[in-house]
């Protein structure tokens, strides 16, 4: 899974959500930390797989429709150069 070959931890894939996150609606903990989706499927691909709010990652996933709560962090690969 790509959020374990990029993250080498759980604490490394925790995510604290921006002010424009928030006011689209993600959910916020506590201690400042947020929901993110993976682009890998969990169980169905209606239900991917995320991050949860300690870093941990649910394999099991999240039936899209019904958590908007959830963050989106794009993967983007930048080359520097020619």
């Amino acid at each position: 899974m790509e959020a374990n070959h990029y993250f080498s931890s759980d604490a490394a894939r925790v995510c604290k959500p921006t002010e424009y996150a928030m006011a689209q609606g993600c959910y916020k903990s506590q201690y400042g930390n947020c929901l993110w989706w993976l682009r890998t499927p969990g169980t169905s691909l209606s239900s991917p797989a995320n991050v949860k709010l300690d870093g941990s990652i649910d394999y099991y996933g999240q039936y899209l429709g019904s958590y908007k709560s959830f963050a989106i962090r794009p993967a983007l690969w930048i080359a520097l150069g020619w």
